[in-house]
């Protein structure tokens, strides 16, 4: 967690609050569904979001974040938001 903080420059408490995000609000949307279901071997809600970044291509970590982005994107979309999941 120290790494975290020190990389973000963000609290503890921000960290817990993104952990339960990735862990309970993220593992309970319609897209985590999706998304799981296309994977070969599933990933643990314990191990979000590292699990998926460890299986998206790419030189860098960067390039992997922007490639998450891109796949949690439909969950900031209007559309979505109103689905209530």
């Amino acid at each position: 967690m120290a790494a975290l903080r020190a990389r973000f420059r963000v609290s503890v408490r921000t960290l817990r609050r993104w952990r339960a995000w990735w862990q309970e609000e993220f593992v309970a949307s319609t897209l985590w569904r999706v998304l799981r279901g296309r994977l070969a071997t599933p990933i643990a809600a314990a191990r979000l979001p590292a699990g998926l970044l460890e299986r998206l291509s790419g030189e860098d970590l960067a390039e992997r974040l922007t490639q998450l982005l891109r796949l949690i994107s439909p969950l900031s979309t209007r559309s979505y938001l109103m689905e209530g999941r």
